[in-house]
């Protein structure tokens, strides 16, 4: 509707954390976290009874206790619990020990994600990003999905530095959305 060709539009995606516009050879990676990050963030989401994803390139690897897990099945829709169980690759783990070799065989973790009941969610969203040092964002992108990204990532930067690129001024861009991470 737009006119725009699609071997000509840029895919910013992961909150910012990447970046790519084949056709003009734009491509930007944004440096994610660590494995000792990782594992403070583990702690919070264990002491908060979330379920956690280690989401990477090719899979998404998770943890949550059986109570945890029934507590999410009640606040999804049918559609939603189907795609979790059917549609992604995901493997069950028992934690972030389980896939500590990953990090260190170089795999980019692309984030980290708290799943709950909507409704818990939204009641300890704020503890819990208390309980986060400077460094990193808890964005509510969904019912009872929470992303943690490094601060520094974020869709607004990374539209800014990609119309720059293309020698776009800010005042010339618009943007909308509906989430946190917007």
């Amino acid at each position: 509707q737009l006119g725009i060709e699609g071997d000509d539009t840029a895919i910013i995606c992961l909150n910012g954390l990447r970046v790519d516009n084949d056709s003009r050879d734009y491509h930007y990676h944004a440096p994610t976290m660590t494995y000792e990050d990782c594992e403070l963030k583990e702690a919070i989401g264990n002491k908060y009874f979330m379920g956690v994803l280690y989401c990477f390139e090719d899979k998404i690897y998770y943890h949550m206790d059986d109570v945890a897990f029934q507590d999410y099945q009640l606040g999804i829709s049918e559609q939603q619990f189907k795609f979790f169980n059917e549609s992604l690759n995901a493997e069950k783990i028992t934690g972030l020990k389980d896939i500590k070799h990953l990090f260190e065989t170089g795999h980019q973790i692309l984030k980290m994600v708290y799943i709950q009941n909507g409704d818990y969610t939204e009641l300890v969203k704020e503890r819990i990003a208390k309980e986060f040092d400077s460094r990193y964002n808890l964005l509510i992108v969904g019912d009872g999905w929470a992303e943690i990204m490094p601060r520094s990532v974020n869709k607004g930067d990374a539209i800014l530095n990609y119309a720059a690129s293309l020698g776009i001024k800010p005042e010339e861009v618009m943007t909308f959305g509906d989430s946190d991470n917007d």
